[in-house]
C-alpha cells in the first residue's frame, strides 16, 4: 500500500474541492452577472486563475517551447483533462470540447463557467452553432483552443485531424498556431496514468493521478501560420505541424 501516495491523494483531493467550491462562488459573484462582451474574457481569465492553482497543487511542471499566441486559433494534440488545465494555465484561452464533458462530475460544471464550447461530434448539424460561437471568440481576440483529433490519446502519436471546426478560422481570416502537449510521469506510466483514453472511469483514473508526486508536462508552440481558404488544406497543413512539435518533444527522450 502506497501510505504516501495515499496522503497525499487526500491532502489534494480537500484541497481540490475546497478550489473547486471557492471558484464557482467568484464566478457567481463577480463573472455570470457581466454582459456578452465582457463575460468571454472573464471566463477565460477565471479560468486560467484556477489553472495555475491546481497545477500547483498537483505539482505540475509546466515546459514551454515557443511563444503562446494571445488571439487566434490553437490547434493541439489531446491527452488528458489535464490538458486544459495545463494551456490555460499558460495563457487565458477559450476551448472547443465535446459535449459529453458538460455531464462529467465537477469538470462540467466548471467547464460551463470558463465558457467552453461544448459540440456534440455524433451530429453534423452541430457544427453551424458551435461555428457561430467559435467565430464570436475569435473575433473578440480571446485564444481558442480546438483539439481537432476529436478524442484523446496515448500520446505515441497524433490522430487524423477532423476538418468540419476549421471553417470559422476560414470565414474569419484568422492565423492558426500548432500546439503540441506532451506528458512525462516519474516513477509511472504517463500513458497510462496521465493520458485519459477509452473508456476509463473518471473518478478513479482522477484520484491516481492526484496521488502522484510530480507531473511533467510539456508544451510546444509553432509560429502563427497564416491564414488560408480551404480548411482541409489548413488541416492537413496544421497535423503535420503538430506532429512535427510532438516528435520534436520525445527525441530527447528517445536517444
Amino acid at each position: 500500500m502506497n501510505i504516501p501516495g495515499i496522503l497525499r491523494g487526500t491532502a489534494r483531493a480537500t484541497c481540490f474541492l475546497g478550489f473547486v467550491l471557492t471558484g464557482w462562488t467568484q464566478y457567481w459573484l463577480g463573472v455570470r452577472g457581466l454582459p456578452v462582451g465582457e463575460k468571454r474574457r472573464a471566463q477565460a481569465e477565471w479560468l486560467h486563475r484556477w489553472s495555475r492553482r491546481i497545477c500547483r497543487l498537483l505539482n505540475v511542471s509546466v515546459d514551454v517551447r515557443g511563444t503562446p499566441p494571445t488571439a487566434g486559433l490553437i490547434v493541439s494534440n489531446h491527452l488528458s483533462y489535464l490538458d486544459v488545465f495545463v494551456l490555460s494555465a499558460i495563457e487565458p484561452c477559450v476551448f472547443v470540447a465535446k459535449s459529453e464533458i458538460g455531464s462529467w462530475p465537477i469538470f462540467g460544471p466548471c467547464a460551463q463557467c470558463a465558457g467552453t464550447i461544448l459540440i456534440d461530434r455524433t451530429r453534423r448539424a452541430a457544427v453551424g452553432p458551435v461555428a457561430a460561437e467559435m467565430a464570436e471568440v475569435l473575433a473578440a481576440g480571446l485564444p481558442l483552443v480546438l483539439f481537432p483529433e476529436g478524442t484523446t490519446s496515448f500520446g505515441d502519436g497524433v490522430l487524423p485531424f477532423k476538418s468540419a471546426l476549421f471553417g470559422p478560422v476560414i470565414e474569419l481570416n484568422s492565423n492558426v498556431t500548432a500546439a503540441a502537449i506532451d506528458f512525462e510521469l516519474p516513477g509511472g506510466s504517463a500513458a497510462t496514468e496521465v493520458c485519459f483514453v477509452g473508456e476509463v472511469a473518471l473518478l478513479p483514473h482522477l484520484w491516481n493521478l492526484i496521488t502522484k508526486a510530480r507531473v511533467l508536462a510539456h508544451v510546444s508552440f509553432a509560429a502563427p501560420h497564416a491564414p488560408m481558404t480551404d480548411r482541409k488544406a489548413l488541416a492537413h497543413e496544421m497535423h503535420s505541424a503538430v506532429t512535427a512539435l510532438h516528435q520534436a518533444q520525445r527525441e530527447p527522450r528517445a536517444s
